[in-house]
């Protein structure tokens, strides 16, 4: 159920990045055939997110912003190696997800309250309490 949850989300993404660049395209078409003089050229925008981990590979990406003739160095996208891959449909193994335990036995039992952080991720850096 989950799976089909989340091939439908990511269908609704693909559906809304298609409508954006069909809108975009649209739009550079329509300016090309009024002012055909122009120099088009591009900046950086702010590099997004990483994404997930694949084969060992994970990428981000940036966007190019319109400007007038300047065309800078520079890739789309980069990549980064050596990262760990992690698939599961069970939220429960996210290396994300963090479990806390509060308690103890009695102080009367001979025992000591206190707290305790379990994770999947070997980086976890839950707060203590």
């Amino acid at each position: 159920m989950r799976a089909i949850k989340k091939q439908r989300s990511l269908k609704k993404e693909v559906n809304t990045c298609t409508v954006n660049l069909k809108s975009s395209q649209s739009m550079l078409e329509f300016y090309k055939a009024k002012k055909p003089d122009i120099n088009l050229g591009f900046t950086w925008g702010e590099w997004g997110d990483w994404g997930s981990c694949e084969s060992g590979k994970k990428t981000r990406q940036r966007s190019k912003i319109a400007a007038d003739g300047s065309t800078p160095d520079g890739e789309e996208t980069e990549t980064e190696e050596g990262c760990t891959e992690f698939y599961s449909n069970n939220a429960l193994e996210s290396p994300d997800n963090v479990a806390y335990t509060f308690g103890g036995r009695l102080g009367s039992d001979g025992g000591e309250a206190g707290t305790r952080v379990y994770s999947n991720s070997k980086w976890c850096s839950a707060p203590a309490f």
